[in-house]
């Protein structure tokens, strides 16, 4: 248990916890020696299991993305699975500037405020008023000797004490994790950003000699309500119990539409900034005869053309969900390739096919008819906001925002290399970085 990283200690746990909703708990005398010494290996068995659940998900969504990393060995009784010794610690190395990625990626400060301002309107109880109060129970009941649980029910007439809205009830559901709406193991494993996990509904009842209880602190709440901000209602979603109610519906359209601009506001800012013509969000192509060329809807609207050296960059931002495993990474490959890859090779052909109509349109946007972009490329990129191992391997090239902000300074992350050895020939591993691994080793 001492090598299990904190990150996979605590999901395991979490796991546990959801499992226990399913079970009839009963009161009974605080814990001696010898229960202790029979219960202690059981749950250490458990979170045994559940590492090797997520490493095998992680590793197995892994070996999917490098066609070949992964080896199962047997090895005195345990299955493992590892880096096979071609491999080595090429992933980490591959994905050791994630962490500054993330640290420099754009997060809206004002969307707890503003959500709160906004239900405190029509329920008279906010997420703070909540958080407070789990905190107030806490300390009330489990500092008593012996410890108490708070009863839903109890909760429930607590909160709705503070609030004479009808939609109170459905509210609080939205919150709550029980029986009836967890997420199963599996579910937890391998779609681990749906919505019935504690990470998402962190009030947990437990059934105690017949009575749900709750189960839940104000650190887990706050975890909870991160995620909810900065993963769920931004890229629209909300608890299935919270569909039913018009005001939150309406919440959830209007942080999503906010949502777009989060990441193409700074954008803008940066090419202002360093002084880069560009155009935003492209609808029409502009004719100096006024004959101009709509492409809202073939091939589509662009965020952002920008010239940068003898490159038009033909560039769209897009705010994924945040990931920090291998299985997530994994998931944001399939977005790719299914539906953003596709749409910006339309947009290429399309603009590649017809320069002049695009030369014209940036010639009256930049005031420069003697701007001439014929021996210039035309590349497509993505700009996103947080790292996926996808931008180490796609089909064009994926910039996170601070990598973005990197290029506009003359540092470009696509340009670099890895000097690999296997002891016996000497290789540089460029972009496509893991492709290029791949044919060198199998050279």
């Amino acid at each position: 248990i001492g090598l299990i990283e904190q990150k996979d200690f605590i999901n395991i746990l979490k796991m546990i916890l959801q499992e226990s909703c399913f079970v009839d708990l009963n009161t009974t005398a605080p814990p001696d020696k010898k229960w202790t010494e029979d219960n202690v290996f059981v749950v250490e068995k458990l979170i045994y299991l559940g590492y090797f659940l997520l490493g095998q998900v992680e590793s197995i969504s892994e070996d999917k993305i490098t066609e070949g990393s992964i080896e199962i060995v047997y090895d005195k009784g345990l299955i493992l699975f590892t880096n096979n010794e071609q491999w080595g610690d090429i992933i980490p190395m591959l994905t050791k500037d994630f962490p500054l990625d993330v640290k420099n990626s754009i997060v809206d400060g004002n969307l707890r405020a503003n959500f709160n301002k906004c239900i405190k309107t029509e329920l008279g109880i906010d997420i703070t008023d909540i958080t407070v109060i789990l905190a107030t129970l806490n300390h009330k009941l489990h500092n008593l000797n012996p410890p108490k649980l708070c009863t839903l029910e109890a909760f429930m007439t607590l909160v709705k004490s503070k609030s004479n809205s009808v939609f109170i009830d459905n509210f609080l559901k939205g919150l709550i994790l029980n029986k009836d709406n967890v997420a199963s193991i599996k579910s937890s494993a391998y779609s681990p950003y749906k919505g019935d996990r504690i990470i998402h509904k962190p009030i947990l009842t437990l059934t105690v000699e017949g009575t749900e209880c709750i189960l839940t602190d104000q650190f887990s709440f706050e975890e909870a309500m991160n995620t909810f901000f900065q993963n769920n209602i931004t890229l629209g979603k909300i608890p299935k119990e919270w569909e039913s109610i018009e005001f939150l519906r309406k919440i959830r359209n209007d942080y999503k539409d906010h949502n777009k601009n989060i990441l193409e506001d700074p954008v803008e800012e940066k090419l202002r900034q360093h002084n880069i013509n560009y155009v935003r969000n492209v609808k029409t192509l502009y004719a100096n005869n006024k004959k101009h060329l709509s492409i809202n809807q073939v091939p589509g609207e662009i965020d952002f053309i920008f010239i940068l050296d003898d490159t038009v960059y033909i560039a769209d931002c897009k705010n994924l969900t945040k990931r920090y495993e291998m299985h997530g990474y994994y998931q944001d490959i399939s977005k790719f390739e299914t539906q953003y890859n596709p749409t910006m090779r339309k947009k290429l052909e399309f603009f590649k096919s017809k320069t002049p109509k695009l030369q014209e349109h940036l010639q009256i946007e930049f005031k420069d008819q003697g701007l001439d972009i014929s021996a210039f490329k035309i590349e497509g990129i993505f700009i996103i906001n947080t790292p996926t191992i996808y931008m180490l391997n796609g089909e064009y090239k994926i910039y996170t925002f601070h990598k973005f902000c990197e290029l506009l300074e003359g540092d470009d992350f696509f340009l670099k290399y890895i000097a690999y050895t296997d002891g016996d020939r000497f290789g540089k591993i460029s972009w496509p970085f893991i492709t290029s691994f791949k044919n060198f080793i199998s050279n």
